[in-house]
């Protein structure tokens, strides 16, 4: 938490917000960690989150010698014509009086945004924030459209939540 609170104040991302309603710790945890591109993750007993973020070194290696027979599936999601072309990402502004205000986005290889869908980020701080979120919610939808799982034995124990691997079957 300590890394990640050094990486936030370098890009002045803060999460601002007073939780009103009841709320469990891990709820508030994922509240919290949404607005910073990461997950929280229970490590023990601790409560610590994981930031989506490139990677370029995998941890381990996954072949046929190490993943059970019959279990590799290869998912690959296609476009849908439905699909949002942006976000219309809420925010809070602090410098208009912390008024809610909204940041319409879109990838750069498009000119306009035709179907924004609509997404409210509780304590997001800021336009340019909420603008790169809105970009990373987009790329993530746009660009990661394939999913690989097997089982694996022990080695599976290895890489944790968010680590790279490499795949080669």
């Amino acid at each position: 938490l300590e890394t990640l609170d050094a990486l936030y104040t370098a890009r002045e991302e803060y999460f601002d917000f007073t939780f009103r309603d009841p709320v469990t710790v891990w709820d508030a945890a994922k509240t919290i960690a949404q607005v910073g591109r990461a997950v929280p993750m229970l490590i023990g007993s601790l409560i610590s989150m994981r930031r989506d973020a490139e990677q370029s070194v995998p941890v381990t290696m996954f072949t046929p010698e190490n993943i059970v027979q019959g279990s590799f599936e290869w998912d690959i999601k296609l476009w849908d014509a439905d699909e949002y072309d942006g976000i219309a990402m809420e925010y809070t502004e602090p410098d208009t009086g912390y008024l809610q205000e909204e940041v319409l986005t879109y990838l750069p290889d498009k000119s306009s945004c035709d179907h924004p869908e609509s997404v409210r980020l509780t304590g997001c701080q800021g336009r340019n924030h909420a603008y790169r979120l809105a970009l990373y919610q987009l790329a993530v939808k746009r660009y990661i459209r394939e999913n690989i799982s097997f089982t694996t034995g022990l080695e599976g124990l290895i890489p944790g939540y968010g680590d790279l691997v490499a795949v080669c079957h």
